[in-house]
């Protein structure tokens, strides 16, 4: 199974192809990877950093197999660090993920993570609209579908 972690940092992940941006540049496509390379994909806090989210998930859909994973971790629009961070250049809710509609993508799953004050607020979904940090990340699994 090949599988890369898109957006690595310092979190250098061991049996991954490990990209960061000091070696890649996640904004210019086509990507320099071949068609059909990877079986999973790894992103955590990368997304809200760039810019065309259309154009790296069409990447994103080439250079994966068919029926391969694609896990995407953001911060959720009102956490802590998330809204106040100047190179954030997208911010995403639960909601933002429905109004993808990209051919060879299936949305299976979006999981809102709570943070550690958000465990004991019941309602934390609805509340988190009026109150910040009550949920701390998005997570989003996708399924490449060719």
């Amino acid at each position: 199974m090949k599988k890369l972690n898109f957006g690595c940092g310092k979190e250098i992940l061991e049996g991954y192809d490990n990209f960061d941006k000091k070696d890649f540049n996640f904004n210019v496509f086509p990507y320099p990877i071949k068609k059909d390379t990877y079986d999973y994909v790894y992103s955590k806090c990368v997304f809200e950093h760039l810019g065309n989210l259309r154009e790296v998930l069409n990447e994103l859909i080439r250079i994966c197999k068919n029926g391969a994973e694609i896990f995407i971790i953001v911060p959720y629009y009102n956490s802590y660090g998330a809204f106040d961070d100047i190179d954030h250049i997208h911010w995403f809710n639960e909601r933002s993920w429905n109004t993808i509609n990209i051919e060879g993508l299936l949305i299976k799953k979006v999981k809102c993570i709570s943070s550690k004050v958000g465990l004991f607020f019941p309602f934390r979904r609805f509340f988190s609209r009026y109150i910040s940090g009550l949920i701390k990340q998005i997570h989003i699994t996708i399924e490449v579908k060719k």
